[in-house]
Parts: C-alpha cells; structure tokens; sequence
C-alpha cells in the first residue's frame, strides 16, 4: 500500500480554510503525537498554527513530514520516525555494542544522535553497518566479536592442516582483528578455503601414483608433476594437475587401452571389420592419449541391445491373466510367480482328488476349481492396481527414457510426449521435439524409435513425430507391417507380445 504524506489541499491552496479542513489536520497531529513522531511541545506548536492559518496552503506544511492515517509502519525516508521505531533503534545499537560491531565510542555518537533524528532517512543512515532494519547488505554489515572469533578458528584449522604457513599466521591474525565489515572477513575465509592443505596434496600425490602405474604418465611427466604437488598452494592448483587423468574424457590407462584392442579383436573375429582396418585401428589406439581419440575407433562397433526372449508361459499369461507389460516392475515381479503357484496348487489338489476319488471329482469338484481359478486371477489383477494407474506409471517411465535421450543428444531443446487411450485400449504416442538444427538426424531418430518398440507401451502401434517448425515435419511412424518387421530384425522381439496394424483414424490427443 502507498503512503501519503501530510494533508492535501487538493490543488486548492489558495482558498480559505475551513473548521472542516482545520479539523483534518488537528486529527493527523493527534495520530503522530500517539505514534510518537512528535512531542507534546511540538504537538501544540503545530496545532497553534493551524487555528491561525487562513488558507488551506498554510495547513500542507503542517503535516508534511507525517502520515495521512493511522497504522502506518513502513520506513518512509521523509517521514518522521514513530517513538516504537526510536526505541528499536536504541535496542539495536545496544546489541551491536555488545556485540563487539560499535566500540564504545561509536556506540555513545550514535546514540547521542538519535535524539535529534527527524526522519527515517536520518535513522538509516544512523544504522548503517548494524543487522536489523537498517538495509544493510550483508557483505557491509560491521563485523563482530563472533564473527571475528570464527575467522580466527578457522586461521588455526588452517594452520593445522598446512592450509597456511606458520610464518603467515600473524599478519593474517592482525588482518582479521583490522576487519571493519563482514565482506573484508568473508575474503579473508574464502581465501584461506580456497587453499591447499596437507592432506588434499597427499591425495593428489596417489592420484599421480595411481596414474604412473596404471600407463597414464610416463616417469617425467609422473617427477614433474609430483614436484608441483608438494608445493600447491591452492586447491586450483592441485586440480589442473589431475584434471586430465579423471572424467569420461582423461588419459587412457592399460586398461583402456586393452579394453580397445579386445574391442578390436573380437569386431575382427565376427568379421565386422577386415585385417586392414583391424591393424590401422590398432595402430591409432596405441597411439591415443584420451578416451575421445579412441572413442571414434569403437563407435560403429556397439552391438544393438536386444531384449530377453518370451516364453511360452509369458505369452498366455500376458494374453489371458493380465498384461504385465503395462505393471510396473516391482509388481510385475511378484504377480506372475503368485499367479502360477496358486494355479499349479488348484490343479494338483484338483488332480489328487481326481486320482482318488474320480466321480466326486468329475462330478461336484469342478465347481469349486473354476470358482477358485477366477479368485486367483481377481487376486493378482488386484495386486497389479488399477488399470489406469498402471498406464500412468508406464508412460512416466517412458517419459524418463526420453529426458535421459535429451541429456544425451543436446540438438533437441525439448521434448514433450502426448498421448490418448481409445475405447480399443490402443495407445498412440505424439512426441515433440524443438532441436536447434533445421532436420534431426538420423541417429537420434532411430533412438526415439528403438526406445518406443522396447518400451512397455503395449500395445503401441502409432508414433507421431513433430518438430518445431512446420505441423507435420516428421511424419507418422507406425511400428506394424514393413516397419515392425525391419525393427524385430534389428532390436529383437517387443518384450511384451505382437502389435497391431496401426489405423487410420485419430483420436483427439490428450497431455501427458
């Protein structure tokens, strides 16, 4: 809410005062001698003024410096303080003497001024350097006792872990006890933080250790950057001497490099490459010093992940129990075991009494067995949830594969996955991708299509893909027919049964 200072005349300076008006203006005084804002003496001071003034112009200047209603507590720079705000005031220049941020000097000036403060400007600036109200940043807040005793504590930590040099430890003593605000103290601390200690050089020392042994340094190299350990000063330092030996792209170990040639190897034995290029990708591998200049020597030689075979039993369970493809993995784990135990254990009980007792069997226990079966069944469809929970925690899982996709591939700037559910139970996926390029290429394509044949989308037969720039950029995909086939090739069969034929008609899509 806006504050407004004072009585207004509205714009009418110049015509004569009325009892009305001089009324108004009595009421603001009233109001700031009960806050405070002015004395008794300076309450009738002005008030005698406002019996004699003649036009309304004279009564502006009277409450000029005051609110224009009751309740104000905002710190208006013009505004005269209210007496709650003078002794807050005192109380926080009384803490911040304890505190050790005022000498008691400062603390006696400071004070002494306050009786003659006459607006909230004044009474900022008062407090400027103190915690409270005075809008101080932090970094200019005067420093205190604590404060200081903390910075010192850690000055010895650092001196214990060799953060510091003994020698030092004095003239950065005096310069934490010379510290006026918080701002100079924090530099100091983020400078003794930001040194190397004993311990983080050892550390480094065995990572070199580690490297020299493992191929990544020669002996020289290995000297030459142990020497610079020992005499870090900085943790900067001692990260530009291993920065090249840790992460996906560092120097290449033994193993690495045994790992590329088996690679090599075993592409050579399944006849994926020839003898020529088996000896120039040999060459080149004993020839890299990072994991990214052998990186392009495997890169074509990935084999296609294919997903686990179904059997016989998954098929009926999937076609007449439930299907599991739509049970998050967690439940899908337990209700085929618990489907199958419970179902065995009917017929063998079935088949025992059939054994023994054949006409009561064939004639009154067939009864209780189907009766027994269609329990077992509503208890496992029951442990599975329901069926639209299940299809939320499936396409949320499909949602996570395409972000990681993203993280993977930084040409696509988003991508949004929308899908419906027809009276059919046939589920259609829309994907958006905004990427930076004008075409998506072609290998990211084929990885939206591979995740979608092996996700646990069933059944899925329809995919729209869509970009930023025009409405249909890159067509529909159905995952049926031609283009089934050529996937089954590649990626092995769908992990949950056939799809299928994709249909012509759409339904209206909804957002996942």
């Amino acid at each position: 809410m806006v504050v407004n200072l004072g009585w207004s005349d509205s714009g009418h300076g110049g015509l004569r005062a009325t009892n009305v008006d001089r009324d108004e203006v009595l009421s603001l005084l009233r109001i700031a001698a009960d806050d405070g804002r002015i004395d008794a003496a300076e309450h009738d001071r002005r008030a005698g003024a406002v019996r004699t003034a003649k036009v309304r112009g004279d009564l502006v200047a009277l409450t000029a410096d005051l609110p224009d209603r009751a309740g104000v507590r905002d710190w208006v720079a013009a505004m005269r303080p209210r007496s709650d705000d003078r002794d807050d005031a005192r109380r926080w220049l009384a803490e911040a003497a304890q505190e050790g941020r005022l000498s008691g000097g400062e603390y006696e000036r400071r004070l002494v001024a306050l009786h003659s403060v006459d607006t909230y400007a004044e009474l900022t600036m008062l407090l400027r350097g103190l915690p409270g109200r005075s809008g101080t940043a932090s970094f200019d807040v005067l420093a205190g006792t604590a404060d200081r005793d903390e910075a010192l504590a850690v000055l010895a930590a650092a001196v214990a872990d060799g953060r510091v040099n003994p020698v030092e430890a004095p003239a950065l003593e005096a310069d934490i006890h010379q510290a006026r605000r918080m701002g100079e103290l924090n530099a100091l601390l983020a400078m003794l933080t930001d040194r190397a200690s004993d311990h983080e050089r050892r550390e480094a020392i065995q990572a070199l250790e580690t490297a020299h042994r493992d191929g990544q340094l020669d002996v020289a190299e290995y000297a030459e950057r142990a020497g610079q350990a020992q005499h870090a000063t900085s943790d900067a330092d001692l990260g530009h001497l291993v920065q090249d030996l840790r992460g996906d792209v560092r120097r290449l170990t033994e193993a690495d490099r045994q790992a590329v040639a088996d690679t090599l190897k075993r592409a050579l034995d399944e006849g994926a490459l020839d003898l020529a290029e088996f000896d120039e990708r040999v060459r080149a591998a004993h020839g890299a010093v990072t994991t990214a200049d052998v990186a392009p020597l495997v890169a074509d030689l990935a084999r296609s992940p294919r997903p686990t075979k179904r059997r016989w039993w998954d098929v009926f369970f999937d076609r007449w129990v439930i299907n599991s493809a739509l049970v998050t993995a967690p439940r899908h784990g337990i209700i085929k075991p618990l489907w199958f135990t419970l179902t065995a254990a009917t017929f063998l009980t079935y088949g025992y009494f059939l054994v023994a007792w054949p006409l009561l069997a064939g004639a009154v226990l067939w009864a209780p067995l189907l009766f027994l079966l269609w329990v077992e069944l509503a208890l496992v469809r029951e442990v599975a949830g329901p069926v639209a929970d299940r299809e939320e925690a499936t396409l949320r899982q499909l949602l996570r594969r395409f972000s990681q996709l993203r993280e993977e591939h930084r040409s696509i700037e988003d991508i949004t996955i929308q899908y419906p559910s027809d009276r059919a139970g046939d589920i259609r996926v829309r994907i958006h991708l905004e990427f930076l390029s004008d075409e998506l290429p072609g290998d990211v394509r084929e990885e939206i299509i591979r995740r979608l044949w092996l996700s646990r989308l069933y059944p899925l037969n329809l995919v729209e893909l869509r970009g930023r720039y025009t409405s249909d950029f890159l067509g529909t995909i159905k995952l049926a027919g031609e283009e089934a086939d050529r996937l089954r090739h590649l990626y092995g069969l769908r992990p949950y049964g056939p799809l299928p034929e994709a249909e012509d008609p759409r339904p209206e899509w909804q957002r996942f």
